[in-house]
């Protein structure tokens, strides 16, 4: 696994750790260019450790992703993978691409930042894309990004103004498209009703005692973001957004005031344990002043005995010879004295540079608490403006939401109201169109048929024939031999008169063949086929079809066992589509075999339908159509194999106003024609149309 060291970007990197920002924003730039590469061929410039191209992946037809450091392509080669998904080695400005003209789409995101050499990898871009090809790039703000917070970051290279890149595309490219991007703290609203694309933004900002509604142009990108190409895009979606419904980044930042929360207490804590030092030391130090004091007092008291002693001492000098001996002894205690009270002013000065030190000590202490005391208040005025400030925005919010819900109420009420004003108006005035073309067409027909009525009547010939009529009604009535022998003759002598002998000789072949396919009892296999003995499910590989979120044609298959013909039929629709959207619906119809089963685990996105019981082949064509969400529904025996282009000359057949619906031609697996048309008979029964016929011939109709 790759490791978080900020040059790369890290799908797997914790959120409380590196910021939900970086998440978002690299997310949301791969989701935003998804809706240019459906069905496309694309490459991935700066892939990194491969998740941007396997979101392209799950709407492209083929995804190349390149990027320069090999740990990374090998992580993406090993984690993300797909069968329209391969990974390469090599530098932006010489892409490990041979030949001109190969992609539908580039997409190069935060890598222009990390190179120098601009102007070489734009020119690669253009060698690669083809000519109505999409180039869609993204780089940080220099000025936001990098100015306004004087940071630099290390990985950058070379950082553009807005000018700056526009003028780099403008020099490639015709038509540019920018975009901004920055993740901004917003609140949403949307229907849970209606579907529906437009929307509304509202700019506001912090003013000095509340919020104030801006003009949009306030907003500044932290990312450009461009569209690029030669050819103009006719669809694009220019707002986009990106939302977290799990909130990382709100709870991100209540963890993080639950941090400063508990770290305040802690503080708390220490500095009642300070409080209780700085209170045991000042009781230290009045002791210490209180020894002095007591010290100070004796010292003042053995002066005093002294000088009463030198006092005694010259009135008493007459009496030195008697008191010799006295003194002498007097004068010992004295130096004794004396020397105790160097002692005591020793340890005086001791006492005294101890105490200086305590008081520095205490000193130092109470300025660090002054500092937290400080820190602790700054701390507590944040806390109470933030809840002050969630508090008025839950209940702005409250208000705006009950009077959103309530305007969105009365539009959509009036909104259908409208729509069904304008349904009926425009039914009535369609049904009083045809009801006037009806009425005028008959009107004329009527004229018409009437003249030639009085005309026919009049006739002596007309007479003759109703005569000759009801003679033939009497001789030959319908249904007998006579009479079939007697339509044939008819038949016959109007081929005759119009196309001569060939044509009757023709139209004489076309009966022949007609009356040989009346006769035959061709006894067909049970629609779903014979259940298969030898197919093993385990051995087959898994089909993983393509997603599309609108499909243009839904592919309906009834199933009832026969694993192998089923798994043959979907691998030959994989293999053979291409240039339309579609999806797959296979109704199981209460398959006895497990093979089938263990076969409908091995499909990828594929809509699977279970019936609870037998309902035949019709059945489970109309359960198929009303799981359906394409334009066009496609009815497909699980015996069929398709061929490559199959579906896109029926797609463009149906389209036409004149088609209701088209058929395919079908053959055996011999080569023999199974069928190229239908013919539906006068008494309402069917016939495949060319059986057996040459497999090369043009399908009549269906």
């Amino acid at each position: 696994m790759l490791e978080w060291t900020g040059g790369r970007y890290i799908p797997t990197a914790k959120p409380e750790e590196v910021g939900a920002e970086i998440h978002y924003e690299h997310l949301h730039r791969y989701y935003f260019a998804a809706q240019f590469v459906k069905g496309k061929v694309v490459l991935d410039l700066g892939c990194g450790e491969g998740y941007g191209s396997y979101i392209l992946s799950k709407y492209a037809k083929k995804v190349v992703g390149v990027d320069i450091d090999d740990k990374s392509i090998k992580h993406a080669s090993s984690t993300y993978i797909r069968s329209n998904l391969e990974y390469r080695v090599g530098s932006v400005t010489s892409i490990p691409v041979d030949g001109e003209e190969i992609f539908d789409a580039v997409i190069c995101f935060e890598v222009l930042e990390h190179i120098a050499e601009h102007e070489e990898m734009l020119q690669e871009v253009k060698r690669v894309l083809k000519k109505d090809g999409i180039f869609v790039v993204s780089t940080p703000n220099k000025k936001v990004y990098s100015d306004e917070p004087n940071y630099q970051n290390p990985f950058h290279v070379k950082e553009l103004y807005f000018d700056e890149f526009k003028a780099l595309l403008g020099r490639y490219f015709k038509h540019i498209y920018f975009f901004g991007q920055r993740v901004y703290p917003s609140s949403q609203i949307w229907c849970l009703t209606e579907d529906n694309d437009r929307s509304s933004e509202f700019v506001i900002e912090r003013g000095e005692r509340s919020f104030v509604r801006v003009e949009a142009e306030r907003k500044e990108p932290m990312y450009f973001i461009a569209i690029a190409s030669d050819s103009p895009l006719k669809e694009i979606d220019y707002r986009s957004y990106l939302t977290d419904v799990s909130s990382v980044l709100i709870n991100n930042f209540r963890k993080y005031i639950r941090h400063l929360e508990k770290r305040l207490r802690e503080l708390e804590v220490e500095v009642g344990r300070l409080n209780s030092i700085v209170e045991q030391k000042e009781r230290q130090i009045g002791d210490l002043s209180a020894s002095l004091d007591k010290l100070n007092t004796e010292v003042a008291e053995k002066s005093g005995r002294v000088y009463e002693l030198e006092n005694a001492l010259k009135i008493k000098d007459g009496e030195l010879s008697r008191l010799q001996q006295e003194i002498e002894s007097l004068r010992s205690a004295v130096r004794d004295r004396e020397a105790e009270i160097e002692r005591l002013n020793d340890e005086l000065e001791r006492i005294s540079g101890e105490l200086e030190s305590e008081r520095e000590r205490v000193s130092a202490l109470t300025k660090s608490l002054e500092e937290k005391t400080k820190e602790l208040n700054e701390f507590k005025v944040k806390s109470i403006n933030l809840e002050q400030k969630i508090r008025s925005l839950e209940g702005e919010l409250k208000e705006k939401e009950s009077l959103v819900e309530r305007l969105n109420g009365e539009l959509t009420a009036r909104e259908k109201a409208i729509e069904e004003l304008r349904k009926e108006e425009q039914r009535v005035k369609s049904e009083l169109a045809a009801r006037e073309e009806q009425i005028r067409n008959l009107t004329e027909e009527n004229i018409r048929l009437a003249a030639e009525l009085d005309s026919i009547k009049s006739s002596v010939t007309w007479r003759a024939v109703m005569k000759w009529h009801s003679f033939v009604e009497r001789v030959a009535p319908l249904g007998t031999r006579r009479r079939r022998w007697y339509d044939l003759g008819i038949k016959g002598l109007r081929v005759l008169a119009s196309s001569g002998f060939r044509g009757l000789w023709r139209s004489a072949s076309e009966y022949r063949k007609q009356r040989k396919l009346e006769e035959m009892q061709i006894e067909t296999k049970d629609i779903y086929g014979t259940p298969s003995t030898s197919f093993n499910t385990a051995d087959v590989s898994e089909l993983e079809f393509p997603n599309f979120e609108n499909p243009e044609v839904s592919i309906v298959i009834p199933v009832y066992n026969n694993a192998e013909l089923t798994y043959n039929c979907l691998k030959s629709i994989l293999s053979n589509t291409a240039g339309c959207s579609y999806e797959v619906i296979l109704v199981d119809d209460a398959s006895t075999e497990k093979e089938v089963d263990t076969l409908f685990d091995k499909i990828k996105n594929v809509k699977i339908i279970r019936n609870k019981e037998n309902v035949g082949f019709v059945e489970s064509c109309n359960i198929g159509a009303k799981a359906s969400s394409g334009k066009y529904i496609l009815f497909l025996n699980n015996d069929t194999i398709v061929t490559p282009g199959w579906l896109p000359p029926l797609l463009e057949l149906i389209k036409r106003e004149d088609v209701g619906a088209v058929g395919a031609k079908l053959a055996y697996p011999d080569g023999k024609l199974q069928e190229a048309g239908g013919i539906i008979w006068k008494d309402a029964s069917g016939w495949n149309y060319g059986r057996y016929d040459d497999p090369e011939r043009r399908i009549q109709f269906c």
